[in-house]
């Protein structure tokens, strides 16, 4: 054996010898508290994954009664785009979440409900009856840049 392969022996022997002193378990590297971290980490996207299905379900019964408008359904993108794939990053751009925490307002219908819930591990949502956030409806002029509105041309009146 190389001194390498030696030292990582005598390494790994002086920690199961002092867990087995402290009465700890040599295996486990990381504390009960990362553990704990960790479930807890978890139970909380799982609590966010279901709210969003149970916002689903809600926005979707609405939808479907004829007595009530559909109104308006909130997205907030909770969890990073990084690493995903690339129809998830798509649904993402289609729905206009860019960044961490960006909330948009697309309408209640099926296919904005379909793009949420295939992202439901990422985002979270909310149904409202009208909408809150302010939208821009007018056109911004870009700079440097005249509008030009078409006229009529006039008629020759020397053709007469």
């Amino acid at each position: 054996q190389s001194t390498w392969g030696n030292l990582l022996l005598i390494i790994l022997m002086f920690r199961a010898t002092r867990a087995l002193f402290s009465g700890l378990e040599f295996y486990k590297f990381k504390g009960p508290k990362w553990t704990q971290t960790r479930q807890r980490n978890r139970v909380q996207r799982v609590k966010n994954e279901q709210s969003v299905i149970d916002c689903l379900r809600e926005a979707k019964a609405i939808a479907e009664n004829p007595e009530t408008k559909p109104g308006y359904l909130h997205v907030q993108l909770i969890r990073s785009r990084i690493g995903r794939l690339p129809h998830q990053v798509n649904l993402l751009n289609t729905l206009g979440l860019r960044k961490i925490n960006a909330i948009v307002e697309r309408p209640n219908n099926h296919n904005v409900r379909t793009m949420v819930n295939q992202l439901r591990h990422m985002v979270l949502c909310s149904h409202k009856e009208q909408s809150e956030l302010k939208t821009q409806t007018t056109a911004v002029k870009p700079k440097g840049y005249e509008i030009i509105t078409p006229v009529d041309k006039p008629k020759d009146s020397d053709s007469n």
